[in-house]
């Protein structure tokens, strides 16, 4: 079962994000939400999670504040930010922080595939120090520069791409 833990300042977004969620509760998925920095750290001490799915703009610790100890703490857990408001300047700070940037309000369908998506990543990745390596990406790779155990993971066809054929933010497994 994988663990994915979504946080954010605001309880009606949570709210919301388990509902258009309840139907991956149980079916591969293991959904915790949390309303802030704070509580999300506490919550992984318990347990360890696969997955963390975290607003920017938060009070006290902020998303780019949890990110950043969560890639110390547990290296092997894939971040993701999900945030209506973000200034150019911190967009620098997200590449280095964030395997995925997504932008509030988020279509369900594109979250779910983008989590999906980290998550089959990381099953290809299946060293743990490999998936240790991808997770200290510090700048997005490009199309060619990361391979897992020596192959390319299959990428579905609707991921999205930019416009000069690179990939925005995967998960990187290792450089070539």
């Amino acid at each position: 079962m994988n663990r994915i833990l979504f946080v954010d300042d605001e309880p009606h977004l949570l709210a919301g994000l388990r509902r258009m969620l309840q139907i991956r509760q149980g079916v591969g998925w293991a959904m915790s939400f949390v309303d802030g920095g704070t509580a999300a750290l506490e919550a992984m001490q318990v347990e360890p999670f696969d997955v963390v799915v975290s607003d920017f703009r938060m009070p006290g610790i902020d998303g780019a504040q949890l990110l950043a100890e969560v890639q110390v703490r547990y290296p092997q857990t894939v971040r993701l930010i999900l945030s209506g408001y973000t200034e150019q300047r911190d967009l620098a700070t997200l590449a280095s922080l964030a395997h995925q940037f997504l932008t509030k309000p988020c279509d369900p369908g594109e979250l779910k595939r983008t989590v999906e998506l980290t998550l089959t990543l990381g099953r290809q990745c299946g060293d743990e120090h490999v998936r240790a390596e991808m997770s200290g990406a510090r700048l997005p790779p490009s199309s060619t520069s990361w391979r897992c155990s020596g192959r390319r993971p299959a990428i579905p066809s609707w991921w999205p791409r930019r416009s000069s054929g690179t990939w925005p933010f995967p998960p990187r497994c290792s450089s070539s």
